[in-house]
């Protein structure tokens, strides 16, 4: 099928599943609003204050350190991409995914330099001259909701950040990035890599490989359409070549890159007509998992191997191993055992009880035999999410992942750091090595830490952190091989940000 058919075919499914009967939500049947429900809960729960959104940009001002900040980083600058806007007019989307995307720049020198920026997509713009919601959004119903007429309609550019030369991408899943001017955060306009390619997702997940070329894929079942779409980019985010591979509609939100292949695991979920794309994904455990292992050569499908039943949002490194014995494959992945986190968990997010009740992510590592055409799942029992490794061990054995995880509670208020164990993840006994943690205390949810190399030693971890009860957000810089030790420099910001996804260092 012709590209454009198949995209005219899937934005016409768009249409008319918005035009759908809106079925009444548990907040109407309670005879409040979502916002009041928020609203009200947030008096007495005060972790909510993640999820309460911004509703303005952020000037430039500038903070002190607790601590000391190496000098080597003065100059440097740390970004954070997430939901931001939540409501307007009173109304409140359900869903976490489907705030309005929100930049955050942290410029690291004598004192901490902090500024914010929505990204200004078409929705966002549309929208702010509406003043109010125009259109449902992934997992949340608005009143008086328009038919979306493609995927760019509701791009909110929420997501992960990419670097290229001066300009930053803000991204989303389901469509394409939006340009951004990494010193301003001035928003562009929107990327496309070329006309045959308009309208295609582009992933919130790109990858470097050990060569420096970049690689991501679109998940075309967004659209209703039963396909990936791969992309290879140099350095510079130029495109090289991009080739469509049939794969059974479900959802796909991260995937690993090694020397010789793009991996992927497919869930057991399947797509059927909804309302709302959440509502639309359905759990099939009895269905069991998919590995898909794509030739990075020839961008076509070199074997699919079935594997366990679960989900993973985010994957770490992967690498190869070729003996005389063995051709393997392993990869680090936040392993969770069901769906529950995205298409139950963050709907409702003013339920706490609700919003906790599911499984934490497993740090695991997936055995792939080549020579067999099988795979093992190992599991390490430490609840972890969010994982980043040194990007220059990309396709590399031996690197050390860091992530956000907890001890205890229920939220993740701390840092893991895992080595890689002494065989590098070949023997099936110890996958995994040395472990450090730092906690942050009970009232705090840590975020996404990044590694930032260093000229001096191993390297350091920045990240933000948000105590909900004191409504503040910090800045926290580490070193990375002595996590436990706690940050060696600190920065409190002048307000709460809201809870985000991923960030990106220049």
């Amino acid at each position: 099928m012709e590209r454009r058919e198949f995209l005219l075919k899937a934005l016409a499914t768009l249409a008319t599943s918005s035009l759908m009967l809106q079925s009444r939500s548990l907040w109407a049947m309670q005879g409040k609003s979502y916002a009041e429900l928020f609203d009200n809960a947030l008096k007495t729960q005060p972790i909510l204050k993640g999820w309460q959104g911004l509703s303005n940009d952020i000037a430039p001002y500038s903070v002190a350190w607790e601590g000391k900040l190496p000098s080597e980083l003065y100059g440097r600058r740390f970004f954070r991409n997430g939901p931001g806007l939540q409501c307007r007019a009173g109304e409140r989307y359900e869903h976490w995914f489907d705030g309005d995307g929100f930049i955050n720049q942290f410029t690291l020198g004598e004192q901490l330099t902090h500024q914010g920026r929505f990204v200004r997509t078409a929705k966002f713009e549309q929208e702010s001259r509406a003043g109010h919601f125009l259109y449902n959004g992934a997992g949340s119903r608005v009143a008086n909701a328009r038919p979306i007429r493609s995927n760019e309609t509701i791009n909110t550019a929420n997501t992960a950040l990419l670097p290229l030369g001066n300009e930053i991408l803000a991204l989303w899943e389901a469509g394409a990035p939006y340009r951004l001017d990494s010193q301003s955060l001035e928003t562009k306009g929107a990327l496309s890599f070329s006309e045959a390619l308009s309208g295609v997702p582009f992933s919130a997940h790109p990858h470097k490989d050990s060569q420096g070329f970049i690689w991501n894929f679109g998940d075309l079942s967004l659209l209703g359409y039963p396909g990936m779409m791969l992309y290879q980019l140099d350095a510079a985010g130029k495109l090289l070549k991009y080739h469509s591979i049939p794969v059974e509609a479900g959802y796909v939100h991260d995937f690993v890159v090694t020397d010789n292949y793009l991996v992927f695991y497919l869930p057991p979920i399947k797509l059927e007509r909804a309302e709302l794309y959440l509502e639309s994904l359905k759990w099939q455990p009895n269905q069991g998992g998919r590995l898909l292992l794509v030739d990075k050569n020839s961008l076509t499908i070199s074997r699919e191997i079935h594997f366990e039943p679960g989900f993973v949002f985010h994957f770490g490194n992967g690498f190869e191993i070729k003996t005389d014995q063995r051709r393997q494959l392993v990869l680090s992945a936040c392993w969770y055992p069901n769906a529950d986190v995205m298409l139950k968990t963050m709907q409702h997010v003013a339920d706490p009880e609700h919003l906790f009740s599911t499984d934490k992510a497993e740090l695991c590592s997936i055995h792939i035999d080549l020579k067999g055409a099988d795979a093992r799942l190992v599991k390490s029992g430490l609840a972890f999410e969010f994982i980043q490794f040194d990007g220059r061990l990309s396709g590399q054995s031996g690197a050390t992942h860091f992530g956000v995880s907890k001890q205890h509670g229920k939220v993740f208020n701390g840092l893991a750091a895992v080595s890689a164990g002494a065989s590098s993840g070949v023997a099936s006994n110890e996958p995994f090595g040395k472990q450090q943690y730092f906690g942050f205390g009970d009232a705090v949810v840590a975020e996404e830490p990044l590694f930032i190399p260093s000229a001096e030693h191993g390297g350091y971890l920045i990240n933000t952190s948000l105590d909900y009860r004191a409504g503040q957000t910090h800045v926290n810089l580490f070193l990375a091989e002595r996590l436990s030790d706690g940050p060696i420099a600190r920065a409190a910001l002048m307000q709460q940000l809201p809870l985000g996804f991923h960030g990106a260092l220049i």
